[in-house]
């Protein structure tokens, strides 16, 4: 884009009225240079900003200058701060600051400074694009260039520079959603954002005997099969039935993804209890069956002396 000789020479004076921004003024009663009228910390920001700026260090100078101005409200100090975001190329912060400056200062600008602010103002405005953000969603946070710029609904248009500039939309439980476009200044876009949940969520089926329960981090949620979504993590899962070996395990559901498990029950090991073997109306209390059997079928090397009288249907244990 070309500017004429007068823009050029606009956006040249921006950067040459910091000492005149600081200086008297061609009123009646002009106001004390800044570096009269500031006192304490503000001055010694103000005088730190001016040493920086004639240093080339515009970004370290813009920090001294907007701390001075936040300290003192001094509204001469937000045309040096223009003049350092002009130098960085932020015309949007420039048009925002020089309107500032122009509106509240009217009381401390001469008559001269005030046409070339409007001047300059002209200027900027062919250096940005005001951007028409409409998102479906209130409540998102707006980020040009990684800086914060408003939230969803927005009250005003963004004004971005010219260029590549890259556009951010965030909501917490929603897709971050960026948008990187070109813009050539002095326009007017219309951009629309449809926004979309964000997924932390996972499916799961499982399924197992008929007669099964299934419980999912102790809680029931099925008999013999279960389907749902589950958030994304680490799970416990549990399949009981009557009379079958309990199933455990842990597993992990990804968000946006669907998982199968297909549980095929043991029934428990039996043994280990009592068995009572009944021989010719007597009765024999064992450990189980395969020790009465060896007992009755052990042989004796020295036999026991029967004690008493014999009848039959009885065994004499030695």
């Amino acid at each position: 884009m070309k500017l004429t000789r007068t823009w050029l020479c606009a956006l040249l004076g921006l950067s040459l009225l910091l000492a005149a921004a600081s200086g008297s003024s061609a009123q009646a009663t002009p106001p004390r240079p800044l570096a009269e009228s500031l006192t304490g910390q503000p001055k010694i920001d103000y005088e730190a900003g001016r040493i920086l700026f004639n240093d080339g260090d515009n970004a370290g100078a813009l920090v001294k200058f907007q701390r001075a101005y936040d300290e003192s409200r001094d509204i001469r100090l937000l045309w040096n701060v223009a003049v350092c975001e002009k130098n960085l190329r932020h015309y949007a912060n420039v048009l925002r600051l020089l309107t500032r400056y122009r509106d509240e200062g009217r009381s401390v600008i001469a008559p001269e400074q005030a046409s070339q602010v409007e001047e300059i103002l002209q200027t900027v405005r062919l250096l940005i694009s005001t951007v028409h953000l409409n998102v479906n969603q209130d409540g998102a946070t707006v980020f040009v260039d990684n800086v914060a710029s408003g939230t969803t609904p927005l009250i005003e248009p963004l004004l971005v520079d010219l260029g590549t500039r890259r556009i951010r939309i965030e909501k917490a439980g929603w897709k971050t959603h960026s948008i990187t476009q070109d813009f050539t200044g002095g326009s007017e876009v219309s951009i629309h954002v449809d926004m979309l949940r964000e997924v932390t969520e996972g499916r799961l089926s499982i399924t197992s005997d008929p007669n099964s329960s299934i419980s999912i981090d102790g809680q029931i949620v099925g008999q013999g099969d279960y389907q749902g979504t589950l958030p994304a993590g680490e799970h416990h899962v549990v399949v009981t039935a009557p009379g079958m070996r309990p199933y455990s395990r842990e597993l992990v559901i990804v968000a946006g993804q669907a998982r199968a498990l297909s549980v095929s029950l043991a029934p428990e090991s039996s043994g280990g209890g009592a068995t009572w073997l009944w021989v010719a109306g007597g009765v024999l209390v064992a450990g189980g069956i395969a020790t009465g059997a060896y007992l009755l079928l052990k042989p004796s090397a020295a036999p026991e002396p029967v004690v008493g009288s014999w009848s039959p249907g009885t065994i004499q244990l030695p």
